[in-house]
């Protein structure tokens, strides 16, 4: 049987969803954990001095903003606080192609609407730290949906 990889699976997926931002995508080969990064540029008139995840200090207009995404193995937990969103996989049983493709395309769904949260946090009072939150129900929805429609592969995906 061909283990088919998740690295590659995952950047033909991205290509596919044309994400509107620039994004990377590596493989952290000692932690067994794929990460992808999503690049944006915040519109910051008000050139608000902030702090991100790698406490790099900016007051630029616009405001660089990455979302880190983690896929990684259930046997080497990651530190959670460090990604947006950080999915765990059995690596002995892989992902099924359809859970990636759901999971990627709610990515790319979700951080859609980073610049609408972010312009909604910095007119408002700003008395909390920006928060922008995933949403697990979204990304089962969106399973459920490709499963009833017929648009769910069940191939498995490998992190190595």
């Amino acid at each position: 049987m061909v283990r088919l990889s998740l690295f590659e699976a995952c950047h033909q997926q991205l290509d596919q969803l044309f994400f509107s931002n620039d994004w990377s995508l590596n493989y952290l080969e000692g932690q067994n954990c794929l990460e992808l990064f999503l690049y944006f540029e915040l519109d910051n008139p008000l050139q608000l001095n902030f702090e991100d995840a790698s406490q790099a200090d900016s007051c630029q207009d616009p405001l660089p903003y990455c979302l880190k995404v983690a896929i990684y193995s259930k046997y080497q937990p990651v530190s959670q606080n460090l990604y947006w969103v950080a999915l765990e996989i059995d690596p002995d049983k892989g992902i099924e192609h359809g859970e990636l493709k759901a999971f990627l395309k709610t990515v790319k769904d979700q951080s859609k609407s980073l610049s609408l949260a972010w312009k909604d946090w910095y007119q408002g009072g700003r008395n909390f730290d920006f928060d922008f939150a995933w949403d697990w129900k979204a990304y089962r929805d969106k399973i459920a949906l490709y499963q009833e429609t017929g648009r769910y592969d069940n191939r498995r995906l490998f992190l190595f």
